[in-house]
């Protein structure tokens, strides 16, 4: 015990930090300076105060604990407050080393009869316990450490739940628990049950401090929750969105003047928060949230709701069942028997475990639009009748829902989605069904009226047919919520400023890759309708990447373009299809790339640029140029019914225009030339047009294949070509070539294949064949082409994983090549072989031949 006439008082002693023992006076800190923290701390101006830690704590949750001293420093490690001059340094007992002043103080505690070993023992061990655990809570987290703890947070949770939706006494408790929390959103109903699954109501740390609450004890551990936060955020020109502030100096003024796109993005970041259970009693008080005891007569009622959200959904029993059994516990109604028959019949269904967790979800946000609608009827201690009552949603309401994104609703409800341009997806099922997220609308361009903005999604595709309904299921979700949009359309303006003359990228594409006619490329190139664009950052000058570069196709009406596709010519990972792919901002509807050999006479729409050229190559593959006179071959960029309406049309029109309306000339031949998928098969059935004056054209489906379109058609018959001998006949080997080798080994270890298809000396770099035929010549160009693009170094075996095919391609090309050029090369040597050589000229071209095959080992 202390005496009384002790130097040191401990009567305002606050420490929760260390071990608690009989006597706390046994558990002090001693300064470096001999001062001690506990009730006494010694101020800047060197006077010894009492420090009352009551009104520390006060100051703290006030935010204005810097009013206490300018001198001293705060530290609040786990809701424990300590006070410490900022010039000290806290003991700490590992090594047993005090300086003097200490040895001083302890010597003073020991003739006060303190126990200095239990001293020692109690602060080595809590040191020990807490250092390590201090250092790593104190470690601020990268962006990489939220992003994992979300990810492990949010699994576990999954797991969870899926574990219980495979019982009917696991739906019937997590249904419980989520009647609690109507109205939290799914994701976080989900995290809370599994971190506490007794939780009753939940508060935030920030609601916490704001409204002076308490916890029970300061060794209450929070759970971790999603909080919503809207960020500034625009879109780079590699079409990522990125927050405002991280933009650089350079991008900033692209903001400013519009280049680069502003968006307000929703971002979830997990937040600290507590369970009403962790408050102390008077805080309980203050918040409790009582639950609505409904009476018996509120059972027909909650029925009928239930009944009328899914009116016209077909297929939905358990979805039914699940949300009336959340909404009757949320009133304190019990299980009914029904009901517990329908989970058993669900739980045992051998189901995919991401349809169960979306059906759970989706009948949790349909039981809260319920309990929202139930919670307005019993306003002001109304009684409740069995009958509904008409809902209203205010201008407000509606005008708030309107904003909500389409694109996370579909997702959120398990429509498959594939992104077709920077601003579109489509759905996988029916490519004909577009979102558009920078309008904020989805239109169906194969049927007519179904379509709109985020309210007539969610009636049409969610089957809430109700109006109001559909905006209270849209506003009481936790969906993203979008800036304003505009209906009024933006002309379209083509920016030539990315162009580059050179277009050698792109025709490798066309031409080696998607095996398009060169005539062809080379003839929409020189009309303005193919172009290329490239583009590169100031981070990729500074890490030495190579400028990205795309093949733009672009829609030309009467000379003037309207619109663009844009294509990446080379692979990039960060594309779902390996290269970027999209519609330029502002194209005009009902639009698309077309090219056009005389008049309109025969007609031909496709789903893309690529397979409108796809088709036009195999025609003058199979028929010359004259089997695309007269032909207009048209994009539809996708499958659009408008814009096929459009192009017949615009078709006729032309047609006619010289002509007396009296006589119209007819579209001799209109074809629609889509794929060979389920998609364009559902297209095709529902067009609102006259199927018997349009053929639909689409190339055959292989054995074993789910899609085929017309490139598809193309590459194949290119690649059937392969097994056909390229005609050899009146290739000629340059005559220089025999005065430098003397036979047709030496000649074909010196032989190099340039970009073009050339066989040259690698030493002069002159040509190897004097004369080429004219088909043979355009195959090696092709050929060349590609060679030349494939070509790449390996100097070790770990530069060739992910190679292999290319590789093997290379190996093709190359063989190709070299196949048509040797049966030239030994014919002609053949007939020169007969004649007499000149000994002085062959010992002149035996050190050649030296110095050609010491150049070929060498490179």
């Amino acid at each position: 015990m202390v005496k009384k006439n002790s130097i040191f008082d401990f009567s305002d002693f606050y420490d929760e930090g260390f071990e608690k023992t009989e006597d706390l006076s046994k558990a002090i800190y001693v300064f470096q300076d001999g001062s001690l923290w506990s009730g006494y701390s010694e101020g800047g101006d060197g006077n010894v105060r009492d420090v009352d830690h009551g009104s520390i704590e006060a100051f703290f949750k006030d935010n204005t604990i810097d009013r206490y001293h300018p001198d001293f420093h705060s530290l609040k490690l786990e809701e424990v407050i300590q006070i410490v001059p900022e010039t000290r340094t806290v003991l700490t007992l590992d090594k047993n080393e005090y300086s003097n002043k200490q040895l001083e103080v302890l010597q003073q505690l020991k003739e006060e009869e303190y126990v200095i070993e239990q001293l020692e023992s109690t602060l080595e061990k809590e040191s020990e316990q807490s250092l390590e655990s201090n250092e790593e809570k104190n470690k601020p987290k990268t962006r990489a450490d939220y992003q994992k703890e979300i990810t492990e947070r949010t699994q576990a949770a999954k797991e969870l739940v899926l574990n219980q939706s495979k019982s009917a006494d696991g739906l019937t408790e997590y249904g419980a628990f989520a009647a609690r929390f109507a109205g939290k959103g799914s994701a976080n109903v989900k995290l809370i049950y599994e971190q506490n699954a007794q939780a009753q109501q939940v508060i935030t740390k920030k609601e916490l401090e704001t409204n002076n609450l308490s916890l029970a004890s300061e060794q209450e551990q929070p759970l971790r929750i999603f909080e919503a936060k809207k960020i500034e955020t625009f879109l780079t020109e590699t079409n990522r969105y990125v927050p405002i502030y991280k933009a650089t100096d350079e991008q900033k003024k692209l903001i400013d003047n519009g280049t680069l796109k502003k968006s307000e993005k929703t971002y979830y970041n997990l937040i600290d928060a507590y369970d009403i259970q962790q408050l102390d009693k008077e805080s309980q008080e203050k918040i409790r949230q009582e639950g609505t005891k409904a009476s018996v007569e509120l059972e027909p009622v909650i029925h009928a709701y239930v009944e009328k959200q899914y009116a016209t959904m077909k297929n939905g029993t358990f979805q039914k069942a699940f949300t009336e059994y959340i909404v009757r516990q949320h009133y304190g109604l019990d299980q009914t028997e029904e009901l517990n028959v329908k989970f058993e019949n669900w739980a045992t269904r051998d189901s995919p475990d991401e349809y169960r967790l979306k059906t759970m979800d989706s009948s949790q946000k349909n039981a809260s639009v319920i309990i929202q609608s139930l919670n307005k009827e019993m306003e002001g201690e109304k009684e409740v009748k069995q009958t509904i009552k008409k809902d209203r949603v205010t201008k407000q309401e509606i005008a708030a829902a309107e904003k909500v994104s389409i694109l996370d609703i579909a997702q959120q409800n398990g429509i498959d989605l594939e992104q077709s341009s920077a601003n579109e997806f489509r759905f996988v099922h029916d490519h004909s069904v577009v979102i558009n997220t920078r309008k904020n609308i989805y239109n169906d361009f194969a049927t007519s009226g179904r379509g709109g903005n985020t309210i007539h999604f969610v009636q049409k595709e969610l089957n809430v047919k109700n109006f109001v309904q559909a905006v209270k299921y849209i506003n009481s979700g936790e969906f993203i919520e979008l800036g304003d949009f505009t209906d009024k359309p933006v002309p379209y303006e083509y920016n030539p400023n990315k162009e580059t003359q050179d277009f050698t990228d792109s025709k490798n594409y066309l031409v080696n890759e998607r095996k398009i006619n060169p005539e062809l490329v080379d003839h929409l190139h020189k009309e303005g309708l193919l172009r290329q664009t490239q583009y590169q950052s100031e981070a990729m000058k500074e890490k030495g990447y190579a400028p990205h570069n795309n093949l733009v196709m672009a829609w030309k009406y009467e000379n003037q373009i309207v619109g663009a596709t844009e294509q990446g010519v080379q692979k990039n990972e960060n594309y779902k299809r390996g290269a970027f792919k999209g519609i330029q901002e502002y194209s005009q509807i009902n639009r698309g790339f077309n090219f056009k050999f005389g008049e309109p006479k025969h007609l031909y729409c496709f789903e893309s640029g690529i397979d409108a050229m796809s088709f036009a190559s195999l025609q003058i593959e199979n028929g010359g140029k004259e089997a695309v006179k007269d032909s207009w071959y048209v994009s539809m960029e996708g499958l659009k019914a408008n814009a096929l309406g459009e192009h017949i049309r615009l078709a006729y029109d032309e047609l006619n225009k010289n002509k007396a309306p009296e006589e119209p000339a007819l579209i001799p031949t209109i074809e629609l030339c889509i794929d060979k998928d389920e998609a364009a098969d559902e297209f095709y059935e529902n067009l609102p047009f006259n199927k018997d004056t349009i053929v639909r054209n689409s190339p055959e489906l292989p054995e074993g294949k789910e899609k085929w379109d017309w490139n598809d058609e193309l590459k194949e018959a290119s690649l059937s070509t392969l097994e056909k001998p390229i005609e050899t006949d009146s290739l000629e080997v340059n005559p220089e070539m025999f005065l430098r080798y003397p036979n047709e080994k030496d000649l074909m270890s010196a032989i190099s294949i340039d970009k073009y298809g050339e066989f040259r000396d690698y030493r002069t770099n002159e040509k190897i064949f004097s004369h080429v035929p004219e088909k043979l010549a355009k195959e090696f160009e092709a050929l060349g082409m590609e060679h030349a693009e494939l070509q790449f170094w390996i100097s070790t075996s770990e530069e060739m994983v992910g190679r292999e095919e290319k590789f093997d391609r290379l190996s093709e090309v190359r063989g190709r090549l070299y196949d048509a050029a040797v049966p030239a090369i030994k014919e002609a040597y053949g007939q020169v072989s007969d004649k007499q050589t000149n000994p002085e000229r062959t010992n002149g071209q035996n050190l050649q031949r030296q110095y050609a095959q010491q150049m070929a080992i060498e490179r």
